[in-house]
């Protein structure tokens, strides 16, 4: 008996929409697909926006406002409007996309990207929500390939191959997807203010104002001076080394989340045994190698800290307190005064007699550790929630898209 052909249906639809989603190339869908301005990126001048490659965040699609330029030159027939694309054409970056949004105000694009505007009885929303699929992934990988640089041309991305459902499918799939998008604004967007307030935060209530030993900011009812401590002081530097165990897991900088100070993995999984120095949660680890990197640990477990790590110990300061005062802005910028050019590592002579300014009282120095230990949980909490808005995100690209 013969096969029944498979059908062309996602896995999770609509209700009320059953027929099979048709092939086309990307070059029925858009029209156009015109190369960029050729002109020099300046200062912004408050009105006229540039688009280049770089300003397309690699991660949300998302135009990067963080340092806008205008094009020197402009030129009306180079201005996006509703139902562009833009599709990287060239270097690492070929392949990326970005589809424009009326929000992000008058903008040129640029000579590297190419620009696609959507046709008839198509929604361009759904159109770039394909380009985030595994499928164009694919394509892209294996379309770039130079003996140079890796690139993609327009006449390449006319023929790129995907599938699509009636208008009326696309449109409900569009706002879906619209509406996720705007929840993962909305919650990067928390996550970040969360973030330069703990930044700001470990500025004011850790550093000492300008020639002064008190710092900019105290809780109510502290007025003591504080006084200033050489980190050698304050810190000692564990040695004994000891191997990593099924009940004693080792800690390497790949299980650390940089900035954050949090494990990505459950590392009581694994099960190499590996050679490290031994901590628990009387410690602070913190990542001499490369110290830029900001790998930091405020251990709560007994474990090895495998590789180039200072294992701290806290003498006569709160723990919470030191975990801090390494992150402050001070502390980063003697750290990262390392010898060393392609590894550098932090000198702990020149770390340990630099001096910082401590509460004399260990209450005053509790009260601002669990103060940014809060602040601290509440962006993990909105960390763990763009994560889940991701995800969900991600199921709805696999299951709901050919």
């Amino acid at each position: 008996m013969d096969k029944k052909p498979k059908r062309m249906v996602p896995e999770v639809r609509f209700k009320g929409f059953t027929d099979d989603w048709e092939q086309r190339k990307l070059g029925e869908v858009l029209t156009e697909f015109q190369y960029g301005l050729n002109t020099p990126a300046i200062s912004f001048n408050g009105i006229d926006k540039y688009i280049r490659i770089t300003d397309i965040d690699e991660n949300t699609h998302r135009f990067n406002v963080d340092n806008i330029t205008s094009p020197k030159e402009t030129n009306d027939d180079y201005l996006l409007t509703e139902g562009d694309i833009l599709f990287a054409r060239t270097g690492a970056s070929v392949g990326k996309t970005y589809i424009y949004n009326s929000n992000d105000g008058k903008i040129y694009y640029a000579g590297f990207l190419i620009k696609g505007h959507i046709r008839k009885n198509y929604d361009s929303r759904f159109v770039f929500e394909t380009t985030l699929l595994s499928r164009y992934t694919n394509f892209v990988k294996i379309t770039s390939i130079r003996s140079g640089q890796p690139g993609i041309n327009a006449n390449e991305y006319k023929k790129y191959t995907f599938y699509t459902p009636t208008l009326n499918e696309q449109r409900l799939l569009s706002t879906l997807m619209q509406k996720l998008e705007k929840l993962l604004s909305l919650q990067q967007r928390k996550l970040e203010q969360l973030k330069q307030l703990k930044k700001a935060m470990l500025q004011r209530l850790l550093v000492s104002k300008k020639g002064k030993l008190i710092s900019n900011i105290r809780f109510k009812d502290f007025t003591e001076t504080w006084e200033q401590r050489k980190f050698g002081d304050i810190a000692n530097r564990e040695s004994k080394q000891i191997e990593s165990t099924s009940d004693i897991p080792s800690v390497e900088y790949d299980d650390i989340v940089s900035n954050q100070g949090n494990l990505n993995k459950d590392i009581s999984t694994k099960k190499a045994k590996k050679k490290g120095i031994e901590f628990n949660d009387t410690n602070v680890l913190y990542g001499k190698l490369r110290p830029y990197l900001h790998n930091w640990l405020n251990a709560s477990f007994t474990g090895v800290a495998v590789g180039d790590w200072w294992v701290l110990k806290p003498v006569k300061i709160r723990k919470n307190f030191l975990y801090y005062l390494i992150q402050t802005k001070k502390y980063d910028n003697v750290a990262n005064l390392s010898s060393g050019s392609k590894m550098p590592r932090s000198d702990w002579n020149l770390v340990s007699n630099t001096a910082f300014s401590i509460p004399n009282t260990e209450e005053e120095q509790e009260k601002i550790g669990i103060f940014l230990s809060d602040l601290e949980s509440l962006i993990t909490l909105h960390q763990r929630k763009l994560n889940q808005l991701s995800k969900i995100k991600k199921f709805c690209l696999q299951k709901m898209f050919i």
